[in-house]
Formats: C-alpha cells, structure tokens, sequence
C-alpha cells in the first residue's frame, strides 16, 4: 500500500513520543510513514536526501524554507503552541486531539495535490458490531473479545465497548473506581465539543488482544439512565472520531432502552444461542418484542446473526425465526480464565470465530 512520508520537527521530545504511539497503535500505522527532527539542520537534510516528503508538520523555529517541486507539492505546516500566533504557512494547533491534526493535514495535503493517490484520504467508515444474548452466561464477553482480537489481527483498529449496566472491566480488572464510559457520558451531554479530546485520555489499550478499550461506568445508574436516543448518539459521536475501523459493542441481556439503540446503529449484530430450551423461549420472547418495538421497520433485522454458542454435540438447531448463522464449539477450560487474552489464544474456537465473520460478510477468510 502507497504510504505517505511526513517529517514532524520539534524539540519538545515528550510530544514526540506522543505523536508516535499514536500513530503506532491507530490505523495511521498503515497510511502514514514519520521522521522525527529535533532541529532545523536535520529537517533540511531529509529534504535534500532525495526521499520523499510529502508533509512537514513543524514548530515555527525548525520550520524550513519550501521546497518547489513540478510533480508533487510538499503540504508545510506550522505546529503552533499557541492559537495566538500567526505564520504566513498554514498552520494548526499542535495541542488538539491528535486524530484532528493528523486529518486536518492530510486534507491540506490532498488540496495542493488533487490528483493524489485517494489512498491518502480516509475512506473507510467505522463499523459497529454488537453481541448481544436473551440470556445471561452465553458467552458473549469471550466471543465478543475473540471477535476483536481477530480484527486487530487484520491491521484494523478496534474500540471494545462494554455496554452492561453492571460488568465486570473484563479487561481492566481493578478494585479502583474508573470513571471511563462514565466521564465520556458526561462530556457527551454537557460538553460535546470536548468530547474527542476527552476520550483520547480516557481510552485504554490492551496489548494482548491489541484493541482500545473504555473502562465500564463508575455508577450503574450512569447506563441504566441512558435512552435509546443517547446510545445511538454515543455510538456516533465514537464512529465520527474516525480513529476506528469497528468499534465491537459488548451489550447485557436486557431490553433496555439502551439497548434498542446500540442494536438500531449497528451493523452487525451477532445473537448469540445456547443447546436449551430456556434460551430459545426467551429469545422468542424478545423478538417479537423488537418487531412490536417497530425495529421491523428499521435494518435490524437484516443485519441480525443467530450464533449457536458452546454446542456440545453435532445437533443441528431449526427454528425458522432463528436461522443459524455459525456455530461455535464448547470450551471446556475455560470455566477457569484467568487471563481474558486466553480467548485470544485458542486456536480451534478462533478458526470457528473467523468463519462466523466471515459467514455474515463481516471479514473475509
């Protein structure tokens, strides 16, 4: 894949290190290609190494003399420390999110090369996959990582977001209170506009499964609150972020309020079954709630996968109402995780992962 090469110039090494995690753990890793300068001279160098260089993001002081060039642009852009400021180069605010700076370049870049490889741009819109349950102890928590993990292991950037009113942090296990989704909640209704910058300081990351993460809600009262309406704004507001590919929504067994929304803005909703009858009446139960709740009338149901969970034996499942998508196989060990990236790790239930998501078109093998 065509990358672009940016040289980013400045002195403050802290800011560096920032720049450059980022970059590393977000889907910027495949598009972008950054050399970091410290002074001036070393800014030139590159310049004149005969290396590409399609944008310079640097600080007033390091910032070099443009380069002229018949075929392609170099995009010079002023990383300024304070709004205040002016320069006669374009010039962003080096303190925003970072998701914002890096966009807001790649734009102006696009603008002095139109006829650019698109490839440069962002062309991928965030997908929204939900595990959702009739019944408590499906499995939902490990098939929803498992599905994660095997995202991440596509070069996809992924957000794992618990939606239960009461969980446990699965990936975050601590007795500390974390304000996490709880604090995002916050700002998403009384401070919008601060909201992306808010949720680069509260987003986790998990090595192990190499996915971002929300810490759940300091009060169950914070999701119990939540409408339908605030779901799908939530989801949203996350999506427009645009730092991921598929944001994977961990849902309780309820038919909250919250719930009809985050299962209306998904576009892949994974139901996950068990071999009882308990799980079948209480699965139809709840969908004929949703048709009277009128998602009939929304894309729900044509974005809706029955996954036949922890199958023990080659039984096969009819009911026309719950047509099986995939089937996944009963993991004896893990009645005693003690690590949450074991779902990560077990071949023989990831390969059956890999199929269900291929099987809803969700990822190819």
């Amino acid at each position: 894949m065509e990358k672009i090469y940016v040289i980013a110039a400045m002195e403050d090494m802290q800011y560096q290190e920032a720049l450059y995690a980022y970059i590393r753990d977000s889907n910027y890793k495949n598009k972008l290609i950054i050399r970091f300068c410290s002074n001036r001279g070393r800014v030139e160098e590159l310049l004149q190494s005969g290396e590409p260089a399609h944008i310079v993001l640097a600080t007033q002081d390091l910032m070099p003399p443009m380069r002229k060039s018949e075929d392609e642009k170099c995009a010079y852009i002023v990383l300024l420390e304070d709004t205040a400021l002016e320069t006669s180069e374009p010039g962003l605010f080096m303190y925003q999110p970072l998701h914002y700076l890096l966009e807001q370049a790649l734009e102006y870049y696009a603008k002095l090369n139109p006829n650019a490889s698109q490839k440069f741009q962002r062309n991928r819109h965030t997908k929204i996959a939900a595990f959702y349950s009739s019944s408590g102890g499906s499995g939902k928590t490990a098939v929803a990582l498992a599905a994660a993990y095997q995202l991440s292991q596509r070069d996809l950037a992924v957000l794992y977001l618990n939606m239960e009113a009461v969980n446990g942090n699965p990936l975050h296990p601590s007795d500390k209170v974390e304000e996490g989704v709880s604090s995002l909640l916050y700002y998403m209704r009384n401070n919008e506009k601060q909201l992306p910058a808010r949720f680069e300081s509260l987003r986790q990351h998990h090595s192990g499964l190499h996915i971002d993460y929300m810490t759940g809600p300091s009060n169950v009262r914070d999701l119990l609150e939540l409408t339908e309406a605030d779901a799908k704004k939530l989801l949203q507001v996350l999506a427009d972020i645009g730092r991921y590919d598929y944001i994977v929504v961990d849902m309780d067994c309820s038919v909250h309020d919250r719930n009809l929304g985050v299962l209306q803005e998904s576009d892949f909703v994974y139901w996950l079954l068990q071999q009882n009858e308990q799980c079948r009446a209480k699965t139809g139960v709840q969908i004929k709630f949703l048709h009277k709740a009128n998602l009939g009338d929304t894309r729900f149901f044509n974005q809706l996968f029955f996954i036949m969970n922890k199958q023990l034996d080659e039984r096969v499942f009819h009911d026309e109402e719950m047509p099986i998508t995939a089937s996944l196989p009963y993991i004896p060990e893990w009645k005693q995780v003690a690590d949450i990236a074991d779902y990560a790790s077990n071949r023989h239930f990831n390969h059956y992962v890999r199929q269900m998501l291929a099987a809803s078109k969700l990822l190819a093998l």
